[in-house]
């Protein structure tokens, strides 16, 4: 749902309304990342169902739900515990969505990785699986989403980014949210404490960094993709602990590229953040050949970008682009995500 087609024009005119320059560019951003699956994830995306759970949150009004796929070995009497991955979705999206388009099931199994997949709240106040489907949408779930694409798009599910131009969802405490969705994963799940991951989409990305700052005791890691640390951030305040860092970014992408900051201050932030040597030029390789990742240097933790060419907002890994804008990324970006996750240190 956010593999939009980025045009020049509808970037200038979302500029020019500040006031509602987030949201309309992450709906925007919504319409095509469905498309973004990988070949080789596409089958498992749908083969394992995820159970649909709710917690309420310390001091919460609501409760709170999610998605889980568990594995077996990991809880249980043999003390086996397992990392696990948070995926936030983006704005207007559900979980179902993002778990579709990263294809992160085939992941999941093939690690034997726990997957969370928390929903944002949404305008409508909806519970259930159809929670982010558009009020009009009344049928029972089916298949792998609940509600059509067009009607998940409606319903403007998202987090509390600490954005102060996000209108929505307010005063919801998605921080609290997220530490207590770790907890259950370790005391419900067999999740390791140690080894819970966050990444997220878009508006998913700005939320999977404020959990690096506000809940770094909680994640050991974050990736971030085409979504920046927003520069009203409460990451100004020095987190609990040092979290690696990965981003990506298109260069076509208005959000990540200027949507309140940038891709390259974002990156910097999280270098001089774990200690990086800021003097030394990152080093450079191609993961792809529109695909260009800096590691930066001397890091207490990881710090790397990764930079795709004429990619808009969307998931990096599709089989084919946008038409007229995107060549494919030429790698799967959930696949170098967990990667990335598997080799962080403890």
């Amino acid at each position: 749902m956010l593999a939009a087609r980025q045009q020049l024009p509808v970037a200038v005119w979302v500029w020019v309304w500040v006031p509602l320059a987030l949201p309309l560019a992450l709906l925007l951003g919504t319409v095509l990342a469905a498309s973004q699956l990988t070949a080789a994830h596409a089958a498992s995306a749908s083969a394992t169902p995820w159970e649909l759970r709710t917690i309420r949150p310390p001091n919460s009004p609501v409760a709170r739900q999610f998605l889980i796929s568990p594995h077996g070995h990991c809880a249980g009497g043999n003390n086996h515990t397992c990392p696990a991955v948070v995926l936030l979705h983006g704005f207007s999206e559900s979980p179902y969505s993002i778990v579709n388009y990263t294809g992160v099931q085939g992941l999941l199994d093939q690690y034997g990785w726990i997957g969370v997949a928390p929903f944002g709240l949404s305008t409508n106040n909806r519970t259930g699986p159809a929670a982010c489907c558009d009020p009009s949408w009344t049928r029972p779930p089916s298949g792998t989403d609940p509600c059509p694409l067009a009607q998940d798009k409606a319903s403007q599910c998202s987090w509390n980014t600490d954005l102060s131009t996000e209108p929505f969802p307010g005063n919801a405490d998605d921080v609290a949210f997220m530490k207590a969705l770790a907890e259950h994963s370790v005391s419900q799940s067999g999740a390791d404490k140690e080894r819970i991951f966050v990444t997220g989409m878009s508006a998913g990305a700005m939320m999977a960094q404020r959990l690096g700052c506000d809940a770094a005791d909680s994640f050991a890691a974050i990736a971030a993709v085409e979504g920046d640390l927003m520069d009203n951030s409460t990451c100004d305040v020095k987190p609990a602990k040092q979290v690696p860092y990965l981003g990506f970014c298109g260069s076509l992408d208005f959000v990540c590229l200027g949507m309140g900051t940038t891709f390259k201050a974002t990156t910097d932030d999280w270098a001089r953040r774990n200690g990086c040597d800021m003097r030394k030029a990152p080093a450079v390789r191609k993961a792809s050949k529109t695909t260009t990742c800096q590691s930066f240097k001397g890091c207490a933790q990881a710090v790397e970008a990764c930079s795709v060419k004429a990619m808009g907002h969307e998931w990096p890994g599709s089989t084919t682009g946008n038409p007229g804008t995107a060549p494919r990324a030429g790698l799967d970006a959930s696949a170098f995500i967990f990667d990335f996750f598997d080799n962080v240190k403890r």
